[in-house]
């Protein structure tokens, strides 16, 4: 599956390439990545830190807590920008792939966005996700994480106008900010077994690794 997900990744920078022009693209990944390089905290949290409780409504309206589903068994954590994004969609959708993989492991998933509980809702149905998609509304709990960072105008204006996305509609504030993309493997105790973290939001954690770092903690 590696392989796949590495050629479905690198099809969607051909296509925005193919759509695009190139400065637009390169434009748009360069400065996102250097305001995200630029943002990231000392205090992010990393493998071996404790992540800190949450409670986030679902994609239904349903108030889950981290708790709860520590209580259950080992938690994988998966920050994306949202629903618009491809680069987070393909992501998601992997996840689905592999979520069988992880409930047999006993352990369970969540992804966190800062969109508004609609366009969560939407980002679950349109992906077909059986997993918590949570609406981290103003990003509260990405800040605890040490996530966040925060898009300037001119590059705003760009999403806005080549892509026709009003991001602040969907994520319901004015402050353009976002969790820079990362995945969580976390013990029952809420002890951080694993973090992938990458400033550059083409790139992400590749779903055997995922499997592989979860099997460390569970499936034994």
């Amino acid at each position: 599956m590696s392989l796949t997900f590495l050629n479905e990744i690198a099809n969607l920078k051909k296509k925005a390439f193919d759509a695009y022009t190139r400065e637009t693209v390169e434009e748009l990944i360069q400065v996102t990545n250097e305001m995200a390089e630029q943002s990231l905290a000392k205090t992010t949290i990393r493998e071996g830190d404790r992540i800190p409780s949450f409670e986030l409504k679902d994609a239904t309206g349903d108030l889950i807590r981290s708790s709860d589903l520590l209580n259950r068994g080992p938690l994988v954590i998966s920050f994306y920008r949202g629903g618009w994004c491809p680069f987070c969609s393909l992501e998601l959708k992997f996840l689905q792939k592999i979520y069988p993989q992880v409930r047999e492991c006993g352990a369970d998933i969540v992804a966190i966005s800062p969109e508004l509980q609609e366009y969560s809702h939407k980002t679950k149905t349109d992906n077909g996700l059986q997993f918590y998609v949570l609406s981290d509304v103003d990003n509260t709990v990405s800040k605890k994480f040490g996530l966040i960072f925060t898009l300037i105008k001119h590059i705003a204006n760009i999403y806005r106008i080549n892509f026709d996305l009003d991001l602040k509609a969907i994520n319901g504030n004015e402050d353009y900010e976002f969790p820079v993309p990362a995945t969580y493997v976390v013990k029952p105790d809420g002890l951080i077994h694993y973090a992938f973290i990458d400033v550059d939001y083409t790139k992400r954690l590749e779903p055997e690794v995922l499997l592989s770092k979860l099997a460390e903690i569970s499936c034994a």
